[in-house]
């Protein structure tokens, strides 16, 4: 057998796996030119031909993507870096749909691109999906800023008709604060529900916080340790909890001295999550204050019963200092 036929055979095996490959695989040359496409690309542009130009291809792609896809393409004629980008393609149903093209070059030994070799992979249902729940959060966003807005106007309303309340109203209002301040880190942190929280917990702890800040915009405490992740289903857990110490320590703690010094420390282990808040100020008493009560019960359930953890309270003359123990979720 010669060596030509060992070259058609070798072909043929080639042609017949990479037809069989359930990923769309190409090849083109230095100047852009496909001189591969697999049986995938063939069947899914529904047109069965051996080679697309690049004026084939570019009416191809979606008009709306068609000029950063162009631009893209000019780029990499250029570059000896592998890259991706995610596009729409006309189908042979009529419709536009969603591809991942992934690329990496082969280059002669001065370093120039002779070739490029790429596969696209169909992730229509996966974008299509992502950009409806990203429909459905921006409707939930803007449903659960009126809703806030609508309670907070019913505390306001409830203040006027019983100014006997109004003390205990303005820390209601506080708390719905601390909350929307949540809501909009979780917003802005392009998390979906039932995710991890891409800022972590120390973002939570400055949005949190930011009303504390120093008119200049430093953050009110020293946060430092290690960041985590956290599931959106302990977002607001958090947040309740860090408004409440830092309500606290604004009433009777470091936040309330002009001397004060708060430091918040995390430190992260595989299974227990600790965190440490420690004031100074030299007005804070030897003993608790007996009507901080309502708060130290809440701060109790929050950390015990909705984040499974423990909580402990140290205070002397000039400090303060809360302990949480918490455990680490899976995936966090």
């Amino acid at each position: 057998m010669s060596r030509a036929d060992d070259f058609d055979i070798l072909k043929e095996r080639f042609d017949k796996i990479a037809d069989d490959v359930p990923l769309i695989l190409w090849s083109v040359d230095a100047d852009g030119r496909h001189d591969y496409i697999n049986r995938q690309l063939r069947e899914f542009v529904g047109e069965r031909i051996n080679s697309v130009d690049a004026e084939t291809w570019t009416s191809l792609v979606h008009p709306d993507d068609r000029e950063r896809v162009e631009q893209q393409r000019r780029q990499l004629l250029v570059s000896c870096e592998p890259y991706e980008i995610e596009y729409r393609l006309l189908h042979h149903s009529g419709e536009y749909r969603w591809l991942r093209l992934k690329a990496s070059p082969k280059l002669d030994e001065n370093g120039r691109v002779v070739r490029w070799y790429g596969t696209s992979t169909d992730i229509h249902l996966e974008k299509t999906v992502s950009l409806e729940r990203e429909l459905v959060a921006h409707e939930l966003d803007h449903r659960i800023k009126n809703l806030f807005a609508l309670v907070n106007g019913l505390v306001s309303l409830s203040a006027r008709e019983s100014p006997e309340l109004s003390p205990l109203l303005h820390i209601l209002r506080k708390r719905l604060e601390a909350l929307h301040n949540a809501h909009q880190y979780l917003r802005i942190s392009g998390t979906q529900p039932g995710s991890v929280v891409k800022g972590g917990l120390k973002g939570l702890i400055e949005a949190v916080l930011s009303p504390y800040s120093a008119n200049n915009g430093t953050l009110a405490a020293r946060l430092d340790g290690d960041d985590i992740a956290i599931d959106t289903g302990e977002i607001t857990s958090f947040a309740l909890l860090f408004h409440e110490l830092a309500t606290n320590s604004l009433k009777y703690g470091a936040l309330a001295a002009n001397d004060g010094r708060l430091s918040i420390r995390i430190f992260s282990g595989a299974q227990i999550l600790r965190l440490l808040w420690a004031e100074s100020a030299a007005s804070i008493p030897a003993r608790r204050p007996s009507h901080s009560g309502y708060g130290s019960t809440l701060l109790k359930l929050t950390v015990e019963k909705q984040l499974s953890g423990r909580i402990t309270r140290r205070q002397g003359q000039g400090y303060l200092c809360y302990v949480l123990t918490i455990p680490r979720r899976r995936g966090s």
